[in-house]
Protein backbone atom coordinates (compact mmCIF):
# COMPACT_ATOMS: atom_id res chain seq x y z
CA UNK A 1 0.00 0.00 0.00
CA UNK A 2 1.54 3.27 -1.07
CA UNK A 3 1.92 6.06 1.08
CA UNK A 4 -1.02 9.01 0.08
CA UNK A 5 1.36 12.19 -0.05
CA UNK A 6 0.63 15.10 2.84
CA UNK A 7 -1.23 17.55 1.58
CA UNK A 8 0.10 21.15 1.20
CA UNK A 9 0.40 23.54 4.00
CA UNK A 10 -1.39 26.32 2.77
CA UNK A 11 -0.81 28.70 5.60
CA UNK A 12 2.44 29.73 4.10
CA UNK A 13 1.07 30.50 0.91
CA UNK A 14 -1.59 32.55 2.05
CA UNK A 15 0.38 34.29 4.31
CA UNK A 16 2.36 35.62 1.12
CA UNK A 17 -0.93 36.07 -0.55
CA UNK A 18 -2.04 38.06 1.89
CA UNK A 19 0.77 40.05 3.34
CA UNK A 20 3.53 39.86 0.35
CA UNK A 21 4.48 42.13 -2.06
CA UNK A 22 5.92 41.15 -5.38
CA UNK A 23 9.64 42.58 -6.31
CA UNK A 24 8.61 44.34 -9.52
CA UNK A 25 5.57 45.71 -7.34
CA UNK A 26 7.91 46.99 -4.34
CA UNK A 27 10.34 49.01 -7.19
CA UNK A 28 7.53 50.33 -8.47
CA UNK A 29 6.00 51.94 -4.82
CA UNK A 30 9.68 53.14 -5.05
CA UNK A 31 9.23 55.31 -7.93
CA UNK A 32 5.80 55.92 -7.14
CA UNK A 33 6.85 57.50 -3.33
CA UNK A 34 9.84 59.05 -4.73
CA UNK A 35 7.97 60.74 -7.51
CA UNK A 36 5.39 62.26 -4.82
CA UNK A 37 8.32 62.96 -2.89
CA UNK A 38 10.02 65.25 -4.98
CA UNK A 39 6.61 67.20 -6.30
CA UNK A 40 6.14 67.64 -2.52
CA UNK A 41 9.46 69.09 -1.80
CA UNK A 42 8.96 71.25 -5.22
CA UNK A 43 5.86 72.54 -4.05
CA UNK A 44 7.54 73.79 -0.91
CA UNK A 45 10.36 74.89 -2.59
CA UNK A 46 8.41 78.04 -4.21
CA UNK A 47 7.35 79.00 -0.57
CA UNK A 48 10.58 78.46 1.32
CA UNK A 49 11.55 82.30 1.77
CA UNK A 50 7.99 82.09 3.49
CA UNK A 51 7.21 79.04 5.17
CA UNK A 52 10.98 78.10 6.88
CA UNK A 53 13.29 81.15 6.63
CA UNK A 54 13.61 83.13 9.48
CA UNK A 55 12.13 86.07 8.51
CA UNK A 56 8.84 84.02 7.45
CA UNK A 57 5.58 83.51 8.69
CA UNK A 58 6.96 80.64 10.93
CA UNK A 59 10.19 82.19 12.92
CA UNK A 60 12.22 79.32 14.60
CA UNK A 61 11.79 80.99 17.84
CA UNK A 62 8.39 81.12 17.33
CA UNK A 63 8.08 77.03 16.53
CA UNK A 64 10.24 76.13 19.36
CA UNK A 65 8.10 77.98 21.71
CA UNK A 66 4.76 76.93 20.96
CA UNK A 67 6.26 73.32 20.24
CA UNK A 68 8.76 73.33 22.94
CA UNK A 69 6.32 70.89 25.40
CA UNK A 70 6.78 68.41 22.98
CA UNK A 71 10.14 67.02 23.94
CA UNK A 72 10.19 64.37 20.82
CA UNK A 73 9.83 66.65 18.11
CA UNK A 74 13.18 67.80 16.06
CA UNK A 75 14.29 69.03 12.91
CA UNK A 76 17.57 69.65 10.88
CA UNK A 77 15.28 72.90 9.52
CA UNK A 78 15.22 74.58 13.25
CA UNK A 79 19.21 74.43 13.39
CA UNK A 80 18.64 77.33 11.48
CA UNK A 81 16.77 80.24 9.49
CA UNK A 82 19.13 81.46 7.05
CA UNK A 83 18.16 80.99 3.18
CA UNK A 84 21.25 79.23 1.97
CA UNK A 85 21.33 76.49 5.38
CA UNK A 86 17.34 76.03 4.39
CA UNK A 87 18.30 75.95 0.17
CA UNK A 88 21.52 73.02 1.08
CA UNK A 89 18.45 70.88 3.31
CA UNK A 90 15.92 71.26 0.23
CA UNK A 91 18.68 70.57 -1.99
CA UNK A 92 20.08 67.73 0.05
CA UNK A 93 16.17 66.31 0.09
CA UNK A 94 16.20 66.42 -3.67
CA UNK A 95 19.24 64.85 -4.21
CA UNK A 96 18.09 62.22 -1.95
CA UNK A 97 14.79 61.92 -3.29
CA UNK A 98 16.21 61.07 -7.28
CA UNK A 99 18.55 58.68 -5.94
CA UNK A 100 15.46 56.80 -4.15
CA UNK A 101 13.56 57.10 -8.04
CA UNK A 102 16.57 55.11 -9.18
CA UNK A 103 17.49 52.89 -6.76
CA UNK A 104 20.82 54.05 -6.15
CA UNK A 105 22.09 52.94 -2.82
CA UNK A 106 18.50 52.93 -2.31
CA UNK A 107 18.32 52.52 1.63
CA UNK A 108 20.49 55.14 2.34
CA UNK A 109 18.42 57.45 0.10
CA UNK A 110 15.08 55.70 1.90
CA UNK A 111 16.38 56.76 5.46
CA UNK A 112 17.37 60.12 4.28
CA UNK A 113 14.61 61.01 2.63
CA UNK A 114 12.17 59.96 5.27
CA UNK A 115 14.82 61.95 8.25
CA UNK A 116 14.47 65.01 5.99
CA UNK A 117 10.77 64.69 5.23
CA UNK A 118 9.78 64.63 8.96
CA UNK A 119 12.80 67.40 9.73
CA UNK A 120 10.76 69.66 7.46
CA UNK A 121 7.27 68.75 8.70
CA UNK A 122 8.96 69.69 12.44
CA UNK A 123 9.90 73.04 10.79
CA UNK A 124 6.56 74.01 10.10
CA UNK A 125 3.85 71.61 11.37
CA UNK A 126 1.04 73.56 11.16
CA UNK A 127 1.42 72.88 6.98
CA UNK A 128 1.11 69.22 8.01
CA UNK A 129 -1.71 67.51 6.37
CA UNK A 130 -2.97 63.72 6.01
CA UNK A 131 -1.16 63.10 2.63
CA UNK A 132 2.07 64.21 4.71
CA UNK A 133 1.66 61.79 7.53
CA UNK A 134 1.12 59.40 5.28
CA UNK A 135 4.00 59.80 2.68
CA UNK A 136 6.43 59.89 5.73
CA UNK A 137 5.11 56.22 7.47
CA UNK A 138 5.25 54.89 3.62
CA UNK A 139 8.52 55.66 3.77
CA UNK A 140 9.57 54.64 7.12
CA UNK A 141 7.93 51.05 6.38
CA UNK A 142 10.35 51.00 3.08
CA UNK A 143 13.78 51.51 4.98
CA UNK A 144 12.73 47.71 5.70
CA UNK A 145 11.39 46.48 2.55
CA UNK A 146 13.60 45.71 -0.45
CA UNK A 147 12.71 48.79 -2.72
CA UNK A 148 15.73 48.60 -4.83
CA UNK A 149 15.76 44.70 -5.86
CA UNK A 150 14.16 45.47 -9.51
CA UNK A 151 14.38 48.41 -11.73
CA UNK A 152 17.04 49.91 -9.95
CA UNK A 153 20.81 51.05 -10.49
CA UNK A 154 21.29 49.04 -7.32
CA UNK A 155 20.94 46.12 -9.33
CA UNK A 156 23.88 46.44 -11.62
CA UNK A 157 26.21 46.39 -8.93
CA UNK A 158 25.14 43.46 -6.97
CA UNK A 159 23.23 40.37 -8.45
CA UNK A 160 19.06 40.56 -8.02
CA UNK A 161 16.89 38.19 -6.35
CA UNK A 162 16.37 35.05 -8.63
CA UNK A 163 13.17 34.91 -8.57
CA UNK A 164 10.17 38.09 -8.40
CA UNK A 165 8.03 35.67 -5.66
CA UNK A 166 6.17 38.03 -2.91
CA UNK A 167 8.81 39.23 -0.49
CA UNK A 168 6.90 38.36 3.33
CA UNK A 169 8.26 40.13 6.53
CA UNK A 170 6.91 41.97 9.07
CA UNK A 171 7.43 45.48 7.14
CA UNK A 172 5.88 44.34 4.31
CA UNK A 173 2.37 43.78 6.35
CA UNK A 174 3.12 46.50 8.19
CA UNK A 175 3.29 48.91 4.68
CA UNK A 176 -0.31 47.42 3.89
CA UNK A 177 -1.89 47.99 6.95
CA UNK A 178 -0.76 51.47 7.17
CA UNK A 179 -2.73 51.93 4.26
CA UNK A 180 -5.55 49.81 5.02
CA UNK A 181 -5.17 51.62 8.79
CA UNK A 182 -5.73 54.75 6.59
CA UNK A 183 -8.20 53.91 5.28
CA UNK A 184 -10.45 52.78 8.14
CA UNK A 185 -9.56 55.13 10.46
CA UNK A 186 -10.64 57.87 8.16
CA UNK A 187 -14.27 55.92 7.72
CA UNK A 188 -14.79 56.00 11.72
CA UNK A 189 -13.85 59.52 11.58
CA UNK A 190 -16.47 60.05 9.46
CA UNK A 191 -19.43 58.14 11.63
CA UNK A 192 -21.19 61.11 12.32
CA UNK A 193 -24.32 63.11 11.70
CA UNK A 194 -23.25 64.65 8.61
CA UNK A 195 -21.94 61.59 6.91
CA UNK A 196 -25.24 59.71 8.39
CA UNK A 197 -27.74 62.18 6.34
CA UNK A 198 -26.11 61.84 2.80
CA UNK A 199 -25.05 65.22 2.87
CA UNK A 200 -21.55 65.39 3.42
CA UNK A 201 -20.29 65.90 0.23
CA UNK A 202 -23.09 68.66 -0.58
CA UNK A 203 -21.25 70.40 2.14
CA UNK A 204 -17.95 70.27 0.98
CA UNK A 205 -18.50 71.17 -2.46
CA UNK A 206 -20.53 74.20 -0.83
CA UNK A 207 -17.20 75.83 0.20
CA UNK A 208 -14.96 77.56 -1.76
CA UNK A 209 -12.02 77.70 -0.50
CA UNK A 210 -11.91 73.50 -1.60
CA UNK A 211 -14.00 73.13 -4.16
CA UNK A 212 -12.62 72.62 -7.88
CA UNK A 213 -15.20 73.53 -11.05
CA UNK A 214 -15.99 70.31 -11.47
CA UNK A 215 -16.97 69.89 -7.70
CA UNK A 216 -18.99 72.95 -8.03
CA UNK A 217 -20.81 71.55 -11.20
CA UNK A 218 -21.25 68.21 -9.32
CA UNK A 219 -22.84 70.14 -6.48
CA UNK A 220 -25.91 70.58 -8.36
CA UNK A 221 -26.85 66.93 -8.20
CA UNK A 222 -27.77 66.82 -4.44
CA UNK A 223 -29.06 63.05 -4.94
CA UNK A 224 -26.05 61.74 -7.02
CA UNK A 225 -23.58 63.53 -4.37
CA UNK A 226 -25.73 61.45 -1.05
CA UNK A 227 -24.79 58.11 -3.20
CA UNK A 228 -21.45 59.18 -3.16
CA UNK A 229 -21.83 60.19 0.80
CA UNK A 230 -22.86 56.61 1.29
CA UNK A 231 -20.83 55.13 -0.88
CA UNK A 232 -17.51 56.68 -0.01
CA UNK A 233 -18.17 55.65 4.23
CA UNK A 234 -19.00 52.22 2.96
CA UNK A 235 -15.67 51.76 1.05
CA UNK A 236 -14.06 53.61 3.57
CA UNK A 237 -15.25 51.33 6.33
CA UNK A 238 -15.50 48.00 4.10
CA UNK A 239 -12.67 48.05 1.84
CA UNK A 240 -9.46 48.01 4.51
CA UNK A 241 -11.48 44.65 5.43
CA UNK A 242 -11.78 43.09 1.73
CA UNK A 243 -8.01 43.90 0.78
CA UNK A 244 -6.88 41.30 3.85
CA UNK A 245 -10.08 39.09 2.69
CA UNK A 246 -8.50 35.39 2.91
CA UNK A 247 -11.59 34.22 0.21
CA UNK A 248 -10.51 34.81 -4.05
CA UNK A 249 -7.92 37.30 -2.40
CA UNK A 250 -6.29 37.50 -6.38
CA UNK A 251 -9.60 39.12 -7.46
CA UNK A 252 -11.24 40.77 -4.12
CA UNK A 253 -8.01 42.85 -3.37
CA UNK A 254 -7.45 44.21 -6.85
CA UNK A 255 -11.29 45.25 -7.46
CA UNK A 256 -11.16 46.94 -3.53
CA UNK A 257 -7.86 48.93 -4.49
CA UNK A 258 -9.44 49.95 -7.93
CA UNK A 259 -12.52 51.40 -5.92
CA UNK A 260 -10.16 53.36 -3.99
CA UNK A 261 -8.28 54.36 -7.11
CA UNK A 262 -11.58 56.25 -8.36
CA UNK A 263 -12.26 57.61 -5.31
CA UNK A 264 -8.83 59.76 -4.90
CA UNK A 265 -9.12 60.34 -8.67
CA UNK A 266 -12.47 62.00 -7.81
CA UNK A 267 -11.40 63.62 -5.19
CA UNK A 268 -8.69 65.30 -6.40
CA UNK A 269 -10.35 66.52 -9.40
CA UNK A 270 -13.27 68.08 -7.38
CA UNK A 271 -11.86 69.59 -4.47
CA UNK A 272 -8.32 70.73 -3.38
CA UNK A 273 -6.25 67.97 -0.79
CA UNK A 274 -2.68 68.98 -1.49
CA UNK A 275 -0.84 65.70 -1.88
CA UNK A 276 -3.37 63.22 -0.03
CA UNK A 277 -4.79 61.78 -3.00
CA UNK A 278 -1.27 61.54 -4.85
CA UNK A 279 0.12 59.85 -1.38
CA UNK A 280 -2.61 57.36 -1.45
CA UNK A 281 -2.46 56.44 -4.57
CA UNK A 282 1.38 55.99 -4.21
CA UNK A 283 0.68 54.13 -1.26
CA UNK A 284 -1.78 51.71 -3.06
CA UNK A 285 0.53 50.75 -5.55
CA UNK A 286 2.07 47.95 -3.04
CA UNK A 287 -0.94 45.67 -3.25
CA UNK A 288 -0.01 45.52 -7.04
CA UNK A 289 -0.67 41.82 -7.80
CA UNK A 290 2.65 40.30 -9.72
CA UNK A 291 -0.06 38.89 -12.45
CA UNK A 292 -0.06 42.56 -13.74
CA UNK A 293 3.93 42.68 -14.40
CA UNK A 294 2.88 38.53 -16.10
CA UNK A 295 0.88 40.19 -18.14
CA UNK A 296 3.17 43.05 -19.33
CA UNK A 297 6.19 41.29 -20.05
CA UNK A 298 8.14 42.50 -17.40
CA UNK A 299 10.23 39.63 -15.35
CA UNK A 300 9.20 36.60 -17.71
CA UNK A 301 12.19 35.23 -17.43
CA UNK A 302 11.75 34.65 -13.80
CA UNK A 303 10.53 31.66 -12.68
CA UNK A 304 7.15 32.11 -9.66
CA UNK A 305 8.66 31.51 -6.33
CA UNK A 306 8.16 28.75 -4.59
CA UNK A 307 6.81 28.28 -1.39
CA UNK A 308 10.43 27.80 0.49
CA UNK A 309 11.81 30.70 -1.67
CA UNK A 310 9.27 33.70 -0.32
CA UNK A 311 11.30 35.75 1.34
CA UNK A 312 10.76 35.34 4.62
CA UNK A 313 14.04 35.27 6.33
CA UNK A 314 14.99 38.07 9.12
CA UNK A 315 16.01 41.87 7.38
CA UNK A 316 19.37 41.21 8.55
CA UNK A 317 21.40 38.04 9.91
CA UNK A 318 22.14 40.24 13.05
CA UNK A 319 19.24 41.41 15.32
CA UNK A 320 16.40 40.37 13.26
CA UNK A 321 14.42 39.32 15.72
CA UNK A 322 14.76 42.74 17.78
CA UNK A 323 14.12 44.58 14.79
CA UNK A 324 10.98 42.09 13.58
CA UNK A 325 9.83 43.16 17.60
CA UNK A 326 10.37 46.56 17.34
CA UNK A 327 8.58 46.81 13.56
CA UNK A 328 5.39 44.54 15.54
CA UNK A 329 5.67 47.49 18.63
CA UNK A 330 5.56 50.19 15.93
CA UNK A 331 2.32 48.93 13.59
CA UNK A 332 0.36 48.91 17.16
CA UNK A 333 1.62 51.98 17.86
CA UNK A 334 0.01 53.02 14.43
CA UNK A 335 -3.15 51.54 15.93
CA UNK A 336 -3.38 53.14 19.25
CA UNK A 337 -1.85 56.75 18.08
CA UNK A 338 -4.81 56.56 15.32
CA UNK A 339 -7.80 55.55 17.99
CA UNK A 340 -6.81 58.05 20.27
CA UNK A 341 -6.72 60.77 17.54
CA UNK A 342 -10.18 59.46 16.26
CA UNK A 343 -11.68 60.39 20.38
CA UNK A 344 -10.47 63.18 20.51
CA UNK A 345 -11.33 64.14 16.95
CA UNK A 346 -15.03 63.14 18.36
CA UNK A 347 -15.23 64.93 21.36
CA UNK A 348 -14.58 68.41 19.06
CA UNK A 349 -16.41 67.47 15.91
CA UNK A 350 -19.17 69.88 17.84
CA UNK A 351 -16.55 72.94 17.69
CA UNK A 352 -16.15 72.68 14.08
CA UNK A 353 -17.74 74.36 10.93
CA UNK A 354 -19.72 71.68 9.19
CA UNK A 355 -17.15 71.24 5.85
CA UNK A 356 -14.12 70.74 8.23
CA UNK A 357 -16.28 67.67 9.70
CA UNK A 358 -17.10 66.24 6.48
Amino acid sequence: MTDRPSPPNLIPSKRAELFGIDLRTLAFTRIALATVLLYDLAMRFRDYAVMYADDGLFPIADVTTYYGEISWRWSFHLLSGSYAYQMTLFALAALFGVMLWLGCFTRVATIASWLLLISIHSRAPVLVTGGDVLLSMMLFWGIFLPLGSRASLDTFWRAPPTSNGPYVSVASAAMMLQVAFMYFFTGCSKCNDLWFSGQALESVFANQMLVRPMGGWLAQFPGFLTFLTYGTLVLELAGPLLMFCPWKTQIVRPLTVLCFVGLHIGIEMTMTVVIFSFASLAALTCFTPGWVWDSLGWGREHHAAKEEDVETRPLWKWGGLAVNALLLCLLLSVVVVNTMAYRARSQALEKLPQFVVA
